[in-house]
């Protein structure tokens, strides 16, 4: 058996999977997605007590399956642009002090990181769909997203590697959800 159909089969029984971690990082994740949820509440809350938005304004963005609530879009916004700065401040601090080194095992503060952010990513999956705010692209990216996220914890190394990849892709995120919170509450 040459090595590339051995490493398939291996990928394929899950060989990769740290079993005994999961029940602790999924008592880790649970709580940071009502936490992820509890802010999209109060940031909601925030939005319609000042009226940031038109109340009862529904909007309709090119590319979205049908419109949705100004409200629900702008609370959303505020809760992806904390996650954005969170992500930035976080993952650049860990590249910066822990560096990174291929297929190590996880730290905890790489460990961290990766269960808030994938807790975030499956609140925003959810109530994105809920709100109709996603399209299938979107979607596709949630999935994949996560995919690499709960890879990177199910195994219990690589930690390094996600954390500067987080770090890169959220680099432009808050700029953009500040964009996107400006131009929807401009009068």
């Amino acid at each position: 058996m040459d090595s590339a159909s051995a490493w398939l089969e291996s990928a394929l029984r899950f060989n990769w999977v740290n079993w005994e971690h999961i029940p602790a990082l999924l008592s880790k994740s649970w709580p940071c997605v009502l936490a992820w949820t509890g802010i999209f509440a109060l940031c909601l809350v925030i939005v319609k007590i000042l009226g940031l938005a038109s109340a009862g304004k529904q909007i309709q963005i090119p590319g979205k399956p049908r419109r949705y609530s100004a409200e629900y879009d702008l609370a959303n916004r505020f809760v992806a642009l904390l996650h954005a700065v969170y992500a930035v401040v976080i993952s650049g601090f860990l590249v910066y002090t822990e560096g990174y080194s291929f297929g190590q095992p996880n730290t905890d503060l790489q460990e961290f990181v990766l269960v808030t952010s994938s807790s975030y990513f499956v609140y925003d999956y959810i109530f994105a769909n809920i709100g109709a705010l996603n399209n299938f692209l979107d979607n596709v990216h949630h999935f994949v997203t996560l995919l690499g996220l709960l890879g990177g914890l199910f195994s219990g190394s690589c930690g390094g590697e996600l954390v500067l990849a987080l770090f890169m892709v959220e680099l432009s995120n808050p700029f953009y959800h500040t964009r996107a919170i400006l131009l929807s509450t401009r009068s």
